[in-house]
């Protein structure tokens, strides 16, 4: 009885919440247009996680080129590590920090603090639509708020008319296109390449004009490179001496179905040791410490473990280093796309479609079940846990990943491995 109350009184406040904010919105610049030369503040919200930001740089990239007088602010506050991405780059002017676990009452003094900063442009990525965001670009006074609906892979997107220039979501497309989209309703609304579809009541605004891809971007300071060589040195490597990074954990440590196995990884990363004579530097957060504790439990060879002793530059300019990462699906594989450290990337049931790294250099491996990737179209991770099977990551054995990466130690070209089993 008290979880049917708490269930309902949880409805009814959000329902609430959704009519205040769509009274405010009548008042809140219901327009579809703008004047692109009077584009002067751009906010940019960055509560996602770190890879998913790093798949926002080109957009921001885009936004720099076709407005390099207007000031581009970053909004971030979450664990982990998106206002370190484009720290001290010439990408953006400033970075705001308001944490998404803050009361509202803070929150509510943040806006107050935002709106005399009279910033004219919001970008709302799918990630970031959290109510938070939501109820501040329209208390903020924000009059262009462009972000993405999720009409096309949801039945109701109850949330849609808080953006007047709303974006449609569509699956099959790499992620780093469609953050683009949102840059592109700015960039080519002169001349006109809009035209509207009505879903519901909020017509859904797309550019017909696609913006080429554009590389991704991690800003690098040299006292980074200088902590990262200081502490490979302290660790001993030899100057030059080409060396791989590992990640085997995943989403924070979190129970995650795109884990490969760690013995499978222990066979892999003693072979590559023994017979290549590469150091191995295992990388994560503090939280994946026991993983990594676990793995080299299991090995015969000896990791050198950096999980949890560097910050997120550190750890991008120690890749910057690397010959090579062999990763999943994680923050880190970004990482390494955007400083150009080759990637092997162990894919399952994530989309890869959406996220896998781009470029010739890097590899990704699959599997080709009919059920892989189960997380297509946006799906999140609750149905691939309970798969009882775990065919897609369980599948892909040592050898094939051995073979890869000591093919990459003389060839440059990476390629997408399907393999049927």
């Amino acid at each position: 009885m008290n979880f049917f109350l708490s269930t309902v009184i949880s409805k009814l406040k959000t329902a609430l919440i959704i009519f205040f904010l769509r009274v405010i919105s009548l008042f809140c610049n219901p327009k579809r247009s703008f004047e692109p030369e009077k584009i002067r503040k751009i906010l940019v919200f960055a509560y996602t996680g770190l890879g998913n930001f790093i798949l926002f740089t080109p957009a921001i990239k885009a936004l720099k080129e076709a407005f390099p007088e207007a000031q581009i602010t970053v909004q971030a506050g979450n664990d982990y590590g998106t206002e370190y991405v484009l720290e001290e780059s010439y990408l953006i002017n400033e970075t705001l920090i308001i944490r998404y676990d803050a009361s509202w009452k803070q929150k509510i003094k943040f806006i107050r603090e935002l709106r005399k900063k009279r910033y004219d442009t919001a970008l709302v990525s799918f990630d970031c639509r959290s109510l938070f965001a939501m109820v501040e670009i329209l208390l903020a006074g924000i009059p262009v708020r462009i972000g993405h609906t999720v009409e096309k892979i949801r039945r109701k997107d109850h949330l849609h008319f808080v953006f007047n220039f709303p974006v449609p979501l569509e699956a099959g497309r790499h992620e780093t296109d469609l953050k683009l989209d949102l840059v592109s309703v700015l960039i080519n609304q002169t001349p006109m390449h809009l035209r509207g579809i009505k879903v519901d009541e909020s017509p859904i605004i797309f550019s017909e004009q696609k913006l080429p891809r554009i590389p991704l971007f991690f800003c690098i300071s040299e006292t980074s490179r200088l902590a990262a060589g200081k502490l490979l040195a302290e660790m001993g490597l030899l100057e030059k001496k080409p060396f791989i990074c590992v990640q085997p954990g995943a989403a924070n440590a979190m129970n995650t179905p795109k884990r490969w196995p760690l013995e499978k990884f222990a066979v892999l990363l003693d072979r590559l040791i023994k017979e290549l004579d590469l150091p191995v530097f295992a990388l994560g957060d503090a939280a994946e410490c026991q993983i990594i504790e676990t793995l080299q439990e299991m090995m015969e060879g000896e990791l050198y473990i950096l999980a949890g002793k560097t910050g997120v530059k550190e750890v991008a300019a120690i890749i910057e280093k690397a010959s090579l990462i062999l990763c999943h699906d994680s923050g880190l594989m970004h990482v390494a796309v955007a400083v150009g450290t080759p990637v092997v990337a162990l894919y399952g049931p994530t989309d890869y479609h959406r996220t896998r790294p781009l470029g010739e250099m890097h590899t990704v491996i699959k599997k080709d079940l009919d059920c892989s990737p189960c997380m297509y179209g946006f799906k999140s991770e609750a149905d691939a846990l309970k798969c009882p099977h775990r065919s897609c990551m369980n599948l892909i054995e040592p050898e094939e990943v051995f073979e890869i990466i000591k093919s990459l130690f003389t060839k440059t070209q990476g390629i997408i491995y399907d393999s049927r089993s």
